[in-house]
């Protein structure tokens, strides 16, 4: 079998510069997508019950990497609300779903800085603990 040789990825930086669908210059851009080998292609994995059954957390400081991140994203498990909840005293806002086999909690900090980071990860692991510490 031949060796398939991969390009590096983009950096997030690189994939946001890029002009906007239905830019005229944007047919002279560099345009990044990545496919996975059809081996790597999953099916669904079953909704989780509980808080603790999630496997990937997530977490974005500014609403606008929040959104953008929203659409990786295969299947959203809130859309008829918060199914999940958040434990007593968390200011987090959460988005439950499935990208690829795994269950993910994306997580938008109320604020910014590394002390309301730090705080915010404190809270999101009281809200959905099944981390290994």
């Amino acid at each position: 079998m031949d060796e398939v040789q991969s390009a590096a990825l983009p950096t997030l930086e690189a994939l946001f510069a890029q002009p906007y669908f239905g830019d005229p210059a944007a047919e002279q851009a560099p345009h990044y997508v990545h496919h996975a080998p059809a081996s790597h292609l999953i099916m669904s994995s079953p909704q989780p019950s509980r808080r603790d059954d999630f496997e990937v957390a997530i977490i974005y400081a500014l609403p606008l990497e929040y959104d953008a991140v929203s659409y990786i994203f295969d299947e959203f498990w809130d859309e008829n609300g918060d199914r999940y909840g958040r434990a007593t005293g968390d200011p987090n806002s959460y988005t439950t779903g499935r990208v690829g086999k795994y269950n993910v909690v994306l997580a938008l900090l109320p604020h910014m800085g590394k002390t309301n980071a730090a705080s915010a990860a404190a809270s999101m692991r009281s809200s959905y603990g099944g981390w290994p510490s």
